[in-house]
């Protein structure tokens, strides 16, 4: 079978002057798109929405605007591409602020729209949520809800404080599993931050700058001092609540990304956050 194509940055610009009223949002990725899709079928607004990936956004463009080529920076390159358009469109490009907010970039650009808190994952964090999906759903066990949460709270910002150290020392590292360094004592979740830096540097050969990654966490986790929706990561914050459940001796079927996700999507048709951020847009 084969693809479709990719529509061109030109056919959109042609699309837009000539039909200026069309409400297309581009997303980076398919569980915004299944998000934004469960929202708008109580929302009286005639919006289509597409993945980035349906866009052709050649290499060249991504350097024009010094980006990489992740979904997020794509989405990011094709709201700058149709910025010179001086008409009151109505299409809007969404993208999840992870930690743009903490580095100062943060752009404005004509109908890009950045998420309130640092991800589309990020809308339903609360204290209530997590108990519900690891002791509710999940069917975990702690003796001390309360201190688990906590805890675990406080684990998410620490590593949310390794990758802002990552960040701002231009550090470009493989991706390892965080929740490997997790473990649980009591009731409490305790982050080996050493082993975790030690084997993130290690698989990128970079074991030599350990503590200059600990120190410059240390000094960004102080900073972090504010509502966790804006110092936790939103694929670290689901992928938590699996190994919460795993780690709690919970329903090993809910103890994976894939089902928590899934209950998100039922979860967003009855959010009133996400309504208004959809209707804003």
């Amino acid at each position: 079978m084969s693809k479709i194509p990719r529509r061109k940055i030109d056919e959109i610009k042609t699309r837009y002057r000539l039909e200026p009223e069309l409400r297309d949002y581009y997303v980076e990725g398919s569980f915004d798109k299944e998000i934004f899709s469960a929202i708008k079928e109580n929302v009286d607004q005639d919006v289509k929405l597409y993945e980035i990936d349906s866009i052709e956004i050649p290499a060249e463009i991504l350097e024009r605007h010094n980006l990489t080529s992740g979904n997020k920076q794509r989405v990011i390159a094709l709201a700058k591409e149709l910025a010179d358009i001086n008409k009151n469109l109505h299409f809007r490009c969404i993208v999840d602020k992870d930690m743009d907010h903490w580095l100062n970039r943060l752009e404005e650009v004509p109908r890009l729209k950045w998420t309130e808190p640092t991800s589309i994952e990020l809308y339903f964090f609360s204290k209530k949520m997590i108990g519900d999906f690891i002791f509710k759903l999940g069917k975990g066990r702690v003796e001390d809800e309360t201190a688990f949460i906590d805890s675990l709270i406080k684990a998410l910002k620490t590593l949310y404080s390794i990758r802002l150290a990552q960040e701002s020392l231009g550090l470009k590292l493989e991706k390892v599993d965080a929740s490997k360094n997790f473990s649980l004592q009591g009731s409490n979740v305790q982050f080996d931050v050493q082993g975790y830096c030690r084997r993130w540097l290690s698989k990128s050969n970079k074991l030599r700058i350990l503590d200059d990654l600990i120190n410059e966490s240390e000094e960004w986790l102080k900073k972090l001092e504010c509502d966790p929706r804006l110092c936790i990561r939103g694929h670290d914050f689901i992928e938590a609540l699996a190994w919460g459940i795993r780690s709690s001796k919970g329903l090993k079927e809910m103890a994976c990304t894939v089902p928590l996700e899934r209950i998100l999507l039922n979860e967003a048709r009855h959010s009133e956050e996400l309504t208004d951020f959809f209707n804003q847009l």
